[in-house]
């Protein structure tokens, strides 16, 4: 079991209290570019910010770099945090040493490699919401999708990305034997931060036995990630003597 599913497994606060909300934390991937066609994607990563926290209270993570998706997330996170006066809702960042535009949130952490960075960033939160990005967002995502461990503890994903590419990415591991259904169970897609803050409330509710509502329940269907999806046909085997 990973450590952050350790910290909530045993909590101190009351379920749905803001001090226990702040112990759930969920990791915003997506590109580190300022480049012009990330434009959108950098709108989008400050409401899906400002949605997970006001919100639901969730504590945000990010992969610890001052540009692009990593330095919105943290800016609004800690706008939000300075403005409640919420020392447990200041944003945790995880990057590798040496870094030369490091984030200036308080709670960073350093590591060796940028590999142990996505691993922890994995490992150390509920939930993940992944923007638009190009090849380090996917290599995360590749993780996340791939994880025996993630999938076993039925840690939701949440792919909101404009281009369709990270879906597109998804099928590809499917085709290749990478990843299964039966690990993809709690993979979804989304067209907005408010579906994004949707998907990750109802994850928290159903784990600690907070109410649920039942139309939330079917919206959440639809959006999962098997309606974007082909089953690929199984490998034939080889012919005997082949």
């Amino acid at each position: 079991m990973s450590r952050g599913r350790e910290r909530a497994a045993t909590p101190e606060y009351e379920p749905g209290s803001p001090e226990h909300r702040a112990r759930h934390h969920i990791s915003v991937f997506g590109s580190g570019s300022e480049e012009k066609k990330y434009k959108q994607t950098l709108r989008t990563a400050g409401e899906v910010a400002r949605s997970l926290m006001l919100e639901s209270g969730f504590r945000l993570v990010t992969g610890g770099i001052n540009t692009g998706i990593m330095r919105v997330v943290a800016k609004e996170a800690m706008k939000i945090a300075r403005s409640q006066k919420r020392r447990d809702l200041i944003p945790k960042a995880v990057a590798p040493k040496g870094l030369p535009r490091w984030s200036r949130t308080p709670g960073k952490t350093e590591v060796e490699q940028t590999n142990e960075r996505t691993e922890r960033l994995i490992n150390e939160s509920d939930g993940y919401v992944v923007l638009n990005g190009s090849f380090g967002t996917r290599g995360e995502l590749d993780y996340a999708l791939c994880d025996d461990e993630r999938a076993r503890l039925h840690k939701p994903v949440v792919i909101l990305d404009e281009s369709g590419r990270h879906v597109r990415f998804t099928q590809r591991l499917l085709n290749r034997g990478l990843t299964t259904m039966g690990m993809l169970e709690d993979v979804y897609v989304v067209n907005t931060p408010a579906e994004a803050q949707m998907v990750l409330e109802l994850y928290y509710r159903k784990q600690y036995g907070l109410p649920i509502d039942d139309a939330l329940v079917e919206i959440l269907y639809t959006l999962h990630v098997r309606h974007r999806l082909q089953t690929p046909p199984p490998q034939r085997m080889p012919e005997a003597g082949a």
